[in-house]
């Protein structure tokens, strides 16, 4: 097996380019895991199965745990208006539900084209209720809960409500509620706070060359992509959904529901697309942002799952995710 991952990995597989994490994960157990590559290029510190790459949208189906978790304590309910814990929002965007922030179909406008040009620091999630327009005009795509298009601000907020509901940070909150009971090393990165161990910094192919292009303006926003993880603690997050060790059996129910159509033929649930591959129903979430390129699936029937975490702005690593998992 690991032959066979370093043949499908081979391009990463060099101590002079950014490289790849990958583990897979069938029945609750790690039956593979391979590592690849430079997690810093000036150093020349190779990538390990403990290397902590930032999951970038991966981060979506940890920060929809965390929210159904807290459904679970009867702490929020998922059909209240978000206008109740963020009455900082624009007046049309208080009507948004919890469930509509979740699956997509909230239709608020995406922070990141908000962000005025002559801002140069990060955005911080406390900053993003601000940065929607005024007027609903300029400030949804379309009336809540009637379409679906892809939204950063929805998870942003999603944390945004956590901190509120608990009056405790969302680092906190994902730390108590997910990483610690469960074992994982993963954190919520914030620039203030303490170095993260073993980290991979993030790259772009750009005139012949990799170039460090590890932060961008967004990102330092946390619900819809801030967390960092390596690849032992993604299979220990794998493992846990398939034992059912986190979350109960309604929350998984509601997880993996296919509530929304998107706009490619497949659904999305709570933080996972579903579609199908070769017959058989297939969950996945990509990860993708400065300098980083990841992917999460899942053969659900088969009860197997790859996770391939990547410091590189490509390639897309979802086809050789997909050749992991038919490789066991």
């Amino acid at each position: 097996m690991p032959e066979v991952l370093s043949t499908i990995f081979a391009d990463y597989n060099r101590l002079d380019t950014p490289g790849a994490s990958v583990a897979i994960v069938r029945r609750g157990e790690v039956i593979a895991r391979a590592a690849f590559g430079v997690a810093v290029l000036v150093q020349g510190r190779a990538v390990t199965h403990d290397t902590s790459f930032r999951l970038a949208s991966v981060t979506k189906q940890i920060t929809a745990m965390l929210v159904l978790k807290l459904i679970e304590e009867q702490l929020i309910a998922l059909d209240t208006q978000i206008g109740y814990w963020l009455p900082e929002l624009p007046v049309y965007a208080r009507i948004v539900t919890i469930h509509e922030l979740m699956t997509h179909t909230s239709g608020l406008a995406d922070y990141e084209v908000c962000i005025p040009p002559e801002h140069t620091q990060q955005i911080q999630d406390a900053e993003v209720p601000g940065l929607l327009p005024t007027h609903a005009e300029q400030g949804l795509y379309f009336a809540p809960g009637t379409a679906f298009r892809y939204s950063n601000t929805g998870y942003v907020l999603l944390a945004l409500v956590a901190e509120r509901a608990c009056g405790v940070r969302f680092p906190t909150l994902l730390h108590e509620r997910i990483f610690a009971p469960l074992g994982m090393r993963a954190v919520a990165y914030e620039a203030a706070g303490p170095e993260i161990a073993e980290r991979a910094y993030g790259y772009s192919w750009e005139a012949g060359d990799w170039r460090l292009t590890d932060q961008s303006i967004t990102s330092a926003t946390l619900g819809d992509g801030g967390v960092y993880a390596s690849a032992n603690d993604m299979a220990i997050w794998l493992a846990a959904l398939d034992e059912g060790a986190i979350g109960s059996p309604e929350t998984h129910r509601k997880i993996f529901t296919p509530w929304t159509a998107t706009n490619d033929g497949q659904h999305y649930g709570y933080g996972w697309f579903m579609t199908a591959h070769e017959g058989q129903p297939l969950l996945h979430h990509d990860g993708t942002t400065s300098g980083f390129r990841n992917t999460i699936i899942r053969l659900p029937e088969q009860r197997i799952s790859a996770i391939v975490l990547t410091n590189r702005n490509y390639p897309d690593p979802f086809e050789l995710a997909l050749q992991a998992l038919r490789s066991p």
